[in-house]
């Protein structure tokens, strides 16, 4: 997705401006998802898809909240109080196959949003969109009284798994 040396550039970056003290401060959802803007607005120009484009929000809000992520997790980080506050604020990291199970799984909502499934491509991904999304995210995890990263890896896997046809067994001369 994004060009060499991205990774380091971004990991100086993040680690400079989402320190875990900082972090631990952000109480109310509206300062942390201002947190979150602002770092995704503020990543490094230097910083190109492949191809050499500036890399779209979705791009760059996927890679902050993969870090945020791994921050929120980690009992490294923050002690269980810390971690507890901190993860109903999290976003889900969004890629291409997040996005599609979003599709499938929300698409009333996004309807009623006016999002097309042309604006669910990541490097078209733009903040409205993106904040769209992740508002559906959070009522749906609420409903179910879950935190929304909870879909990155529970709802969309067990979705995912669910509809595979499961595969036939090759046996050697038995039918």
């Amino acid at each position: 997705m994004l060009n060499r040396g991205a990774g380091n550039t971004l990991r100086a970056y993040l680690t400079q401006h989402a320190q875990p003290k900082r972090v631990r401060r952000l109480r109310a959802r509206a300062r942390f998802d201002a947190f979150l803007d602002q770092l995704v607005f503020r990543v490094p120009t230097v910083v190109r898809t492949r191809k050499g484009r500036k890399p779209s929000y979705g791009q760059k809000a996927k890679i902050v909240n993969l870090y945020m992520k791994t921050l929120g997790l980690s009992n490294e980080f923050f002690e269980g109080t810390a971690a507890r506050r901190l993860r109903p604020l999290l976003h889900v990291p969004l890629d291409s196959i997040i996005l599609r199970r979003v599709t499938q799984d929300f698409g009333k909502q996004l309807f009623a949003a006016s999002i097309g499934r042309r604006d669910l491509r990541l490097s078209k991904l733009d903040r409205q969109t993106y904040r769209s999304v992740q508002t559906i995210l959070r009522a749906e995890a609420a409903k179910k009284r879950v935190p929304a990263i909870w879909y990155d890896d529970h709802w969309a896997i067990r979705a995912e798994s669910e509809h595979r046809r499961p595969r036939r067994r090759r046996t050697l001369g038995r039918h």
